[in-house]
Parts: structure tokens; sequence; C-alpha cells
């Protein structure tokens, strides 16, 4: 919601200047940050969904990069 219109920089939290070495780096950290996985024990249904939810906004900002870079 709201989410989509977000650049994938601002997603990133990243300049447009940022190199490709600096974006791969960035998704990394942050699809770690993010994963499902680490907060599917927690027994929280609601905050395990904007986490799934987020991971899923830095997902397609990163396939939006690749495109657009040629990554």
């Amino acid at each position: 919601p709201g989410g989509a219109s977000r650049s994938p920089y601002e997603v990133f939290g990243l300049p447009r200047s940022a190199g490709d070495d600096e974006i791969r780096a960035r998704y990394r950290e942050l699809i770690s940050k993010y994963h499902p996985d680490k907060f599917a024990g927690l027994n929280d249904p609601e905050f395990t969904r904007l986490a799934a939810q987020k991971f899923e906004q830095i997902q397609g900002a990163y396939e939006e990069l690749k495109r657009l870079r040629g990554m």
C-alpha cells in the first residue's frame, strides 16, 4: 500500500549514483534483515506479514534495478 510508487533507490536507501556492487551489497543486507524465515518463530502474524511485505518490496526493487542497469 503506497510503497509501489517508491523508486528502487529509495527502497534501498541509496543514491542513483550508487554502483552495482554497492546495490548488490545493500540487497544482500536487506534480504538478510527482512527474510520471512527469520520471523517465523515470533508468533506475531502481523509483524511476520509486514516483514514479508518488505521482503517482497526489496526483491521487486532489486529486479527493477537489475533490469534498468543490465546487471
